[in-house]
């Protein structure tokens, strides 16, 4: 765990870079585009999602724990990565012909015409190759250019964006054109700046072929049954029922919540690899003192934070989306609810993995999926968008609960009290129903405070043996020192 730290704050930096253009590329679309046709855009991002759930995303997570074992052992990544492609080639070839036979079909779903569709293709193809080339970076522990491939691509995007709106050419079709052409040029500087020595065309054994089937096969069930877990099929259930401009207004707040639920998938995105090593090595008890006195600092931080990202929601979406889009606030209120429980399930989802508990992974996410559609159908005709929300945040606290039950299995250190880690971000949700006003944020202030300190109290948090811990850590001297300092004040560090 030593460059966990490292490689965390060059993930972030790249990471909310590119989320910041995230946020410029979403206020130039929203108020060039208006709510219905940001919707239209929103359905196709779905359907190039709901292709990569199925073809290729499951076996995201083999090219990173074989490819960084291989990388650890011999310097390149050369036979995970041709491996893993000789398992997605099959899937991709099925998924042309079937957007070749539905075309016709696609394109009046999508109200698009039929070279609409190949876009669409276009995109989960080339949005794919960069997930893949960003898989590889990870393996090599290459965080520094991974989170600049992050920040390139958006970066492009933008760019090609903001012309396309100068040019008054801005649409769906031609915003996701935009998208396509950037994942294409950042995929190929990826791949290249990786170099030949590490991605040298390897001959693909049987064994090899077999150990990563094995290790992904799981993975499709869970993968795809997280599909009904996702926005993605929210989307598909919410145009049933609602007009495109009620889309909009969900995909938005969807967005928004995805900016800050980045941070728990960088957690993930770290953690895998790290994990997967300490495995390997059989370094249970070392696991056992992450999972118990690390995992909790860093989830109760997360709540305040998403306290306070859910008290300025109010006016921060009206200001910088536009009153258009005031109604995105109820639905993203109970969506930075549920990141809270994204936040725990991420954080623990990559130690299953390592240990190769995929199976179990998968019956999860089917059941937890199961609750998403289930609440969807109930909620969403009744209460529209806010249903969706409600539907997101019941099925993600089930996710959540469940992978913390087999992670205290599998590891015997007890995890009931977890949930707890939500109260601050929960304090703040209850007081935005019951006050309004100034008092709210008051209240929401007060809130945070003192969940917080009760939560310290509970898990009994900043205690010496603690500050000792994160001296494996390689921390800069300025967060060591805040360390520190807060560790006096709880009375645990002399």
């Amino acid at each position: 765990m030593k460059r966990f730290f490292s490689g965390f704050v060059s993930v972030v930096a790249g990471n909310y870079s590119a989320i910041l253009l995230s946020f410029g590329i979403n206020v130039v679309l929203t108020r060039a585009l208006g709510a219905p046709e940001f919707g239209h855009f929103a359905l196709l991002i779905m359907v190039s999602q709901l292709l990569a759930f199925v073809v290729s995303n499951w076996t995201l997570a083999a090219l990173v724990h074989f490819g960084a074992r291989e990388f650890t052992a011999s310097g390149t990544v050369a036979e995970a990565y041709w491996t893993r492609t000789c398992l997605v080639l099959p899937w991709l070839a099925a998924a042309l012909v079937t957007a070749w036979m539905l075309n016709g079909w696609l394109a009046r779903y999508l109200d698009v015409p039929g070279w609409g569709v190949w876009l669409v293709f276009a995109h989960f193809l080339l949005t794919s190759t960069f997930n893949t080339a960003c898989a590889v970076l990870q393996a090599i522990g290459h965080m520094e250019r991974y989170g600049a491939a992050l920040f390139f691509d958006r970066a492009l995007t933008l760019a090609l964006i903001v012309v396309g709106r100068q040019a008054r050419l801005l649409d769906a079709l031609s915003a996701l054109a935009c998208y396509v052409t950037s994942a294409l040029i950042v995929s190929v500087w990826v791949f290249r700046s990786v170099g030949r020595s590490a991605m040298t065309p390897s001959r693909v054994t049987g064994g090899g072929c077999s150990a990563m089937w094995k290790f992904s096969l799981p993975l499709i069930g869970s993968t795809w049954a997280g599909l009904f877990g996702t926005q993605w099929i929210d989307y598909v259930l919410i145009k049933s029922y609602l007009p495109l401009s009620e889309l909009g207004l969900y995909s938005l707040g969807y967005q928004v919540a995805g900016v800050v639920q980045q941070v728990t998938i960088i957690t993930s995105t770290l953690l895998l690899p790290q994990f997967s090593i300490m495995v390997g090595e059989g370094r249970e008890a070392e696991l056992r003192r992450i999972v118990s006195r690390v995992i909790p600092y860093w989830l109760l931080g997360f709540s305040a934070l998403l306290g306070v990202v859910l008290a300025s929601a109010r006016i921060v979406v009206p200001m910088i989306f536009g009153d258009a889009f005031t109604g995105s606030v109820p639905p993203l209120a109970l969506l930075i609810v549920a990141t809270m429980a994204v936040a725990i399930l991420n954080s623990f989802t990559p130690l299953l993995t390592a240990k190769g508990a995929t199976w179990t992974i998968s019956g999860v996410c089917l059941l937890s999926a199961s609750v998403n559609v289930a609440m969807n159908l109930a909620l969403i005709p009744r209460f529209g968008i806010v249903g969706a929300a409600w539907a997101t945040a019941i099925a993600c606290a089930v996710h959540a609960g469940l992978i913390l039950a087999v992670v205290q299995a599998h590891l015997g250190v007890p995890l009931g009290r977890y949930p707890l880690l939500a109260a601050p971000v929960l304090a703040v949700y209850l007081c935005s129903n019951l006050v309004e006003g100034a008092v709210f944020y008051v209240a929401a202030a007060a809130a945070v405070g003192a969940t917080a300190f009760g939560v310290v109290r509970v898990f009994r948090l900043f205690v010496h043996s603690d500050l000792v811990l994160f001296s494996d850590v390689d921390l800069p001297s300025w967060v060591r020192s805040g360390l520190i300092k807060m560790f006096s004040l709880r009375g645990g560090f002399a």
